[in-house]
C-alpha cells in the first residue's frame, strides 16, 4: 500500500493565466457620441423584442392574430405575410449560413461592433448597469457601498435593485414565451396564475439566466463562455476598424503638470469605464468588445486639458503603423476578404429573399411508390402497386386538386381514403384538400396488361388546379 506524498508545486511566472479568480469590475459611467449611440441602439432593440410579439396581423382559421409567432404544434414559423413550414428547413440553414457571413463581413470592416453595440449579453447588461448606477450612484459609491451592505442606508438600494433586475427579467423571459404562443393570451394567464406548467417553466428558467448572465456574470459570459471572441481573429485583419490607442502620442505618460511627457494623463478613465475592465493601453486584446466607450472617457479628459481629441479612436492597425512611421494614413475598405463576404452576403441575401417572397410553393406534391414490398399479386393474377401521395397544401384558398393517372390504360386504379376522393372518370379524380395542412393519400393501381420486355414501365401522376399544373413521374413495378 502506497503512501500518500506531499508535492509541492511552484508558481511558474511565465505561464499564461487560463482561469482567474473574478475580480468584481465597478464600471463607471461616461458620456459621449459612443455612450449615446450604444444607448439608442439598445433602445431599439429593446423595444423591437419586447413588442414584437404583440403586433397585430390577421390570420385565418385558429392561429393567433399576431405578426411574429413559432408555432412549435404546427412546427410552422410565421413573420407577417411569410409562413414557413416543416418542409422548408432549409430556408433556416440559409438564414444562419447568411447571418454567420454577415457577422463576418461586419467585423471584417468594424470589428466586434456587434459584441459592442447589438450582443444581447451586451445589451441587457448595460442595461442592468444602468439600473445599478441609478439607484446605488456612481462606482465609487458602489465601492464603498458594498463594503457596508448590511446597513439600513445601503441594504434597502440593494433591494430595489434586485427587484428592479428580477422584474427586468421576468419581462424578458415571460416575452421569449410570446413568441412561441399567443402573446395576449399568454400574457393575461401568466399574470392570473392560469399559464401552463411549461410556459411557467421556461419563463422562470430564462428569468434566472438572463439576471445571472446580465446582474452578475456580465463579462464573464463575454470573455470565457462566448467563443466569438476567441475566433475573431480569424475575421479580422490590419484594416478592421478597431479601438486603438496611439501610444506615439501618448507615451510616456504622467500627470498633466509634468514636463516631457506624452498627453496620455494616466487618470485611468479608460479603464474604469471599460465593461469587461481591460486597459486600451496594453494594445489589442481578444476581451476588447470595441465598444468605443473608452474613446468618450479619453476625449471627455483630452478636452478638459485642451489637448486634441482621439488619443484613443476607431482606427486601423494598418494606420496605427502609419503614423508611427510619420506616413498618411490610408482606407482600405474595399480589399479582397471584404469583396468575398459582400459577394456571399449578396448572393444568399437575394436568394433568400426571393424564395421566401416570391418563389414559395402553395402546392408541394409528391408520390412514392411502396418499397416493401414493391409490388403484390393478387389471387386473380392482378399485379398491385401501391403508392403513397403526400399534398402539402400552404394555401387557404385551395380545397382540391384534380388527379389524372396516365400510363396505366386498363387498369384498376383505387384511392383512399374514399370520402375525400371524387371520380371523375376511369383515370381522373378530385382529391378534396384541408387548408394549410398536409394530406395525405393511398393509390392502388391493379393492372393485368403490363409491357412483358422489362419489369417497370412509366407511370405518370398529373395534378390540376385553376393556377397549377404538375407532372410527377414514377414507375410502376411487376415481374
Amino acid at each position: 500500500m502506497t503512501k500518500d506524498v506531499k508535492v509541492e508545486i511552484e508558481d511558474y511566472e511565465g505561464g499564461e493565466i487560463v482561469f482567474e479568480k473574478r475580480t468584481k469590475i465597478y464600471q463607471a459611467s461616461v458620456k459621449g457620441f459612443f455612450r449615446k449611440l450604444k444607448d439608442k441602439i439598445a433602445y431599439v432593440l429593446l423595444t423591437v423584442f419586447f413588442i414584437l410579439p404583440f403586433i397585430p396581423y390577421e390570420r385565418p382559421g385558429n392561429l393567433p392574430d399576431q405578426a411574429v409567432m413559432i408555432d412549435l404544434t404546427l412546427r410552422k414559423y410565421f413573420f407577417f405575410n411569410i409562413e414557413v413550414w416543416p418542409q422548408e428547413a432549409y430556408y433556416f440553414i440559409f438564414l444562419l449560413v447568411f447571418a454567420a457571413i454577415f457577422l463576418f463581413f461586419i467585423t471584417s470592416l468594424f470589428g466586434r461592433v456587434w459584441c459592442g453595440y447589438a450582443c444581447p449579453q451586451t445589451v441587457f447588461s448595460d442595461l442592468f448597469f444602468k439600473i445599478e448606477n441609478f439607484i446605488e450612484g456612481s462606482y465609487l459609491k458602489r465601492i464603498k457601498q458594498d463594503k457596508t451592505i448590511f446597513t439600513k442606508k445601503v441594504l434597502p438600494k440593494k433591494i430595489l435593485k434586485h427587484t428592479l433586475w428580477f422584474l427586468v427579467s421576468f419581462a424578458t423571459g415571460a416575452t421569449v414565451t410570446f413568441y412561441f404562443n399567443s402573446a395576449t393570451e399568454t400574457l393575461v394567464d401568466i399574470l392570473t396564475l392560469q399559464a401552463s406548467l411549461t410556459i411557467y417553466f421556461w419563463t422562470l428558467f430564462l428569468t434566472a439566466t438572463t439576471y445571472c448572465f446580465a446582474g452578475f456574470a456580465r463579462e464573464y459570459i463575454c470573455i470565457y463562455a462566448c467563443p466569438y471572441s476567441r475566433f475573431q481573429g480569424a475575421m479580422m485583419d490590419e484594416d478592421s476598424l478597431v479601438v486603438t490607442y496611439d501610444d506615439n502620442r501618448g507615451e510616456p505618460r504622467g500627470k498633466s503638470h509634468d514636463e516631457n511627457i506624452g498627453d496620455c494623463v494616466d487618470c485611468h478613465r479608460c479603464v474604469a469605464v471599460c465593461p469587461v475592465g481591460i486597459d486600451i493601453r496594453e494594445g489589442q486584446q481578444y476581451q476588447c468588445i470595441n465598444c468605443g466607450l473608452c474613446v468618450d472617457a479619453c476625449n471627455d479628459i483630452m478636452l478638459k486639458l485642451s489637448r486634441p481629441i482621439d488619443l484613443i479612436k476607431y482606427d486601423t492597425l494598418r494606420n496605427m503603423t502609419l503614423a508611427a512611421k510619420g506616413k498618411q494614413a490610408m482606407s482600405k475598405i474595399i480589399r479582397p476578404r471584404t469583396i468575398i463576404y459582400a459577394t456571399i452576403v449578396t448572393v444568399l441575401g437575394s436568394l433568400l429573399l426571393f424564395g421566401l417572397l416570391f418563389k414559395k410553393q402553395v402546392l408541394e406534391l409528391s408520390v412514392s411508390p411502396s418499397r416493401s414490398p414493391m409490388y403484390v399479386q393478387l389471387s386473380n393474377g392482378d399485379i398491385r402497386n401501391i403508392y403513397e401521395l403526400k399534398v402539402v397544401n400552404k394555401s387557404y384558398d385551395i380545397d382540391s386538386v384534380k388527379l389524372t393517372i396516365k400510363g396505366m390504360e386498363d387498369a384498376k386504379i383505387t384511392i383512399s381514403p374514399d370520402y375525400k376522393v371524387q371520380p371523375l372518370d376511369e383515370y381522373s379524380s378530385r382529391l378534396k384538400l384541408k387548408r394549410n395542412k398536409v394530406n395525405r393519400f393511398k393509390v392502388f393501381i391493379d393492372s393485368s396488361s403490363y409491357a412483358k420486355k422489362s419489369n417497370y414501365q412509366n407511370v405518370n401522376f398529373i395534378f390540376n388546379t385553376k393556377d397549377i399544373n404538375e407532372v410527377e413521374k414514377t414507375k410502376f413495378t411487376h415481374p
